[in-house]
């Protein structure tokens, strides 16, 4: 389970919810924490 794995999910996870112009917290706080 790498970080590069992670990063491709959270990514990814980014992609999905913008797209519905929707961003949970979690996942800048995700994005922050992998710099």
């Amino acid at each position: 389970f790498s970080i590069y794995f992670v990063n491709v999910l959270i990514f990814n996870s980014k992609a999905v919810v913008e797209r519905r112009g929707f961003r949970p917290k979690i996942f800048d706080d995700a994005a922050k924490a992998n710099g």
